[in-house]
């Protein structure tokens, strides 16, 4: 499947690492700037980037390329045209350009897939939705996969949208007393970041009504956006350490603002 293309990488770590680490930039210049653009954090700077620079290499995995980081990209393309959509004139051209990098995402991650429902919920908290911004979002997530089995037809290969489909099947197991075999270190330390960004979140929402509604809006569209890597986080308990450059972002763009010094 094309999600474990990228692992073939391990094979040349030198240029694996290089390649994550180019990657890795690309994502806190994103984020940097989709945090910067929209004001959702007060004079940023670059502690943004300097926070997801740290948190994303906090485990080896993230050192070398994989899946995750490659999707993550898209994804994060994904975020800057849904908030050009929320701060815009809700054009429906932002709307499926953010649905298509999401559904490109969701062919290199399948639970990226949740992001339909994502982007379908939160057209709803922020205004009235027609039927015409649905079929936005459905069309948008899933043409990459009708592009991919095109492709797979003219080729004459097995590849098809019934196979590509299959990579968002979700194998729910029962969970069991001992199944959460992680480490008590790594829980340590994910619980204690997560808990600083927790009180990063704090600081953003306490001081919620001293901004105007455009700055709320940013604000509580990041809120939704952390809530849905969270969700996305705990699906993947069992690669809590694969996954955690995912979660690195919601916790660097509130640690960022929890160490801000006011003036």
């Amino acid at each position: 499947p094309l999600s474990q293309f990228p692992s073939n990488a391990e094979y040349f770590p030198w240029l694996s690492f290089w390649v994550a680490t180019a990657v890795l930039v690309f994502h806190s210049l994103i984020l940097g700037q989709i945090v910067s653009e929209y004001n959702i954090v007060d004079r940023p700077g670059y502690s943004i980037l300097f926070f997801y620079g740290l948190l994303s290499s906090l485990f080896g995995s993230s050192l070398l390329l994989n899946y995750v980081i490659v999707g993550q990209f898209f994804m994060l393309i994904g975020f800057w045209y849904l908030y050009r959509y929320l701060k815009g004139q809700y054009k429906r051209v932002d709307l499926f350009v953010a649905a298509l990098f999401m559904g490109v995402s969701a062919l290199i991650v399948p639970e990226f897939f949740w992001a339909l429902v994502f982007l379908i919920l939160i057209v709803l908290m922020f205004k009235t939705t027609q039927a015409g911004e649905v079929f936005t979002i459905v069309f948008g997530i899933l043409i990459p996969y009708y592009l991919i089995s095109s492709i797979g037809y003219l080729a004459s290969t097995e590849l098809n949208f019934k196979s590509i489909i299959q990579l968002w099947n979700l194998k729910l197991t029962q969970v069991e007393i001992g199944a959460f075999d992680i480490p008590s270190l790594d829980w340590i330390v994910i619980a204690n970041l997560m808990l600083i960004g927790i009180f990063g979140a704090f600081k953003v929402f306490g001081n919620y009504y001293r901004y105007n509604v455009d700055a709320r809006r940013s604000r509580l569209a990041m809120g939704f956006i952390a809530i849905f890597i969270v969700l996305i986080y705990l699906l993947k308990y069992e690669h809590y350490n694969v996954f955690f450059v995912f979660m690195s972002m919601p916790i660097a763009v509130y640690t960022a603002n929890l160490f801000q010094i006011e003036r």
